[in-house]
């Protein structure tokens, strides 16, 4: 579990070809992708705790982003990813 001061629930335990984790804290989401050549986190603001539920549960993560939280939330700020090393998992 990442504890960077965004959020204190980071979502890794599951398989995606798009989504590398996400997390949720104070009615914001947070997500980083796999594959983008840049290193950051995208901050989706305004986001419900049952989105956030409903993005846990859903069989394809890709999916239900491109299909509920990309269309609905507009990304808010892009946090640049530092080390992984500096983060305690």
């Amino acid at each position: 579990m990442f504890t960077d001061g965004l959020t204190n629930n980071w979502v890794t335990d599951f398989e995606s070809s798009n989504i590398k984790r996400f997390g949720w804290n104070d009615h914001t989401l947070y997500v980083e992708f796999l594959n983008l050549s840049d290193e950051y986190i995208y901050a989706y603001p305004n986001v419900e705790e049952t989105v956030f539920h409903a993005f846990c549960l859903s069989s394809s993560k890709g999916k239900y982003f491109a299909t509920v939280i990309k269309p609905c939330y507009p990304v808010f700020n892009k946090i640049q990813v530092m080390d992984a090393e500096e983060f305690d998992y």
